[in-house]
């Protein structure tokens, strides 16, 4: 099987940038409630900035 220079597929980041980019807000919540990732429409949604939403408890 010859080798190539291509890029390895999927690319190692391929979920973070689907987290990031989607036009969806979304979370990541731990066990107890805090906010540990948020993405950019989730910035745009409710007004604050990441490092906010990162203070944050969900209340679900």
């Amino acid at each position: 099987m010859p080798e190539t220079d291509a890029p390895p597929w999927p690319p190692a980041d391929i979920y973070q940038r689907i987290f990031e980019y989607t036009p969806d807000a979304l979370f990541i919540v731990d066990r107890t409630g805090h906010i540990v990732l948020a993405n950019a429409q989730a910035e745009a949604l409710f007004g604050y900035d990441r490092s906010e939403l990162l203070q944050h408890r969900s209340k679900c």
